[in-house]
Order: C-alpha cells, then structure tokens, then sequence
C-alpha cells in the first residue's frame, strides 16, 4: 500500500508540473535573476536548439526552487560558499579569485598604448576602485592580494594615481550588487578635486528612492532583503541626450 501511495504522488506529482507548464503563460524575463527568459518565440526560431533553454526557463515554481536550493546549500548545508559568492552581514560578496594576471597586463598595455600613441601631450592619472571583496578578512575568505594588485599597476605606470582606498567603506557599496552607491562617488570626486585641481564644482542634485532594489548579485543569493536605491538627477542630467553607439539608441 505504500508503495502504491509512493507512485501515486510521483505521478501526480510529475503530470502536475508538465500541465502547469502548459497552462501557464510564458514569463518574459525573471526579476530574479535579472534576464530576458527563453519564450515559445525562441522554439519558433529553432525548436531543436533552444527547447532546453526553454524548458529550464519556463519551469513551473522556478524562482521558488532555486530560492529553496540556495538555502538548503547556505543554511542545511553550511557552505560558506556557493554560486561564487559569499555572505556577511547581510552582504553579498562575489568571489573574485584568482586575479587573472594576463587581463590585468593587457589592460595596462592597452591604457598605456593609447597614451603614447595619442594623448602624449597630456597630465595622466589613475583611479581603481577595489571591488567589495577588498573589505573581506583575508584570512577567513579566498580574495585576490590587493597589495600586489596595486602595485602592477605602480609598476607598469608612470601615471599619477589617486587612491581612494582610505575614503571607502563598505556602507559605500549596494549589499545584493558590486557597484559603489551613487552618493559614494561624491567623495570620490571630491578627492579628485584635490589631485587634479579642476575646482568646486556647484552643481545641485535631486535625490529620488527606488525601495524594492535587487542587484545583479541577489539571483545568487535570493534569501537576503531587497534594499533602497537613491539616485541623484538634476535638469542637465534630464536634458541629456545619450546615443548608444553599439544600439544607436537615441535616449
């Protein structure tokens, strides 16, 4: 009898999912995971190359299954890492190891390149803006050494840099993305000021709030909190016209 109340609930089970995945309209994108979804217009262009994609995409209780597989590894399991991020004080950290030397070097031979080539006649700096991992104990987490990070490019460079790693804390970047807050970058522009000279700048900005935020590092770790966004605009930045030069999108 057990046996037969097993088969039942697997069948039901499994028929379940393949009729919802039928009835239900497809989803266009996944607010989770910060992507345009697989849709039948996909199997429309080639049926055979992206029924998977498909398939995956359109999972019935998709977002919720990869919210219970991320906790089950993060609070069942214990692993302090999963999907190549860490968590801390509510935090999400992306792991950014090992430092990939050749990007690094390249980097410098293209800025470097550019400089000799056509903007000799010019006064040179150099700013890096340490990713979130730079806040990480070294001796609890996998990180890149960012003293010699740093020091390739003192090395490689006669430019002058501007080291901003005395003015950053970690209240200064987004808790679910990798980027710096917005009103962080008034300090940062504040230190430039005072390297490059070019004067206070008087320019007043109006703060809006977007409250329901989900950055590009929460589709790996779905459990934590959304959080606020404030950005700072102004009529200058709404007079703006932007021409994208990859889309030619006029904006």
């Amino acid at each position: 009898m057990k046996e037969k109340v097993i088969t039942i609930v697997f069948i039901v089970f499994i028929f379940g999912f393949a009729l919802c995945n039928l009835i239900i309209n497809d989803r266009e994108i996944s607010i989770l995971e910060r992507r345009k979804l697989a849709t039948r217009e996909s199997l429309k262009e080639n049926f055979r190359e992206n029924l998977d994609d498909y398939l995956l995409d359109q999972f019935f209780l998709r977002d919720e299954l990869l919210s219970l597989n991320s906790f089950y590894n993060r609070k069942v399991l214990c692993n302090k890492e999963y999907n190549d991020v860490y968590l801390k004080n509510e935090f999400i950290f992306e792991k950014n190891y090992p430092l990939d030397n050749l990007s690094v070097q390249n980097f410098i031979k293209k800025i470097s390149r550019i400089k000799n080539n056509h903007l000799e006649n010019n006064d040179f700096y150099y700013m890096i803006i340490p990713d979130k991992s730079y806040f990480l104990d070294k001796e609890k987490y996998l990180t890149i050494d960012y003293d010699y990070f740093y020091s390739l490019f003192e090395d490689a460079l006669d430019f002058k840099e501007i080291d901003i790693r005395n003015i950053l804390e970690i209240d200064d970047y987004y808790k679910t993305d990798i980027h710096l807050k917005q009103n962080a970058y008034f300090k940062i522009v504040d230190v430039m000021n005072r390297y490059m000279g070019f004067g206070g700048l008087n320019i007043e900005y109006e703060k809006r709030i977007f409250d329901k935020f989900r950055g590009a590092s929460f589709s790996k770790y779905p459990l934590v909190k959304e959080e606020i966004l404030e950005y700072y605009t102004n009529d200058i930045i709404k007079k703006a016209n932007v021409k994208h030069l990859e889309y030619e999108d006029d904006s």
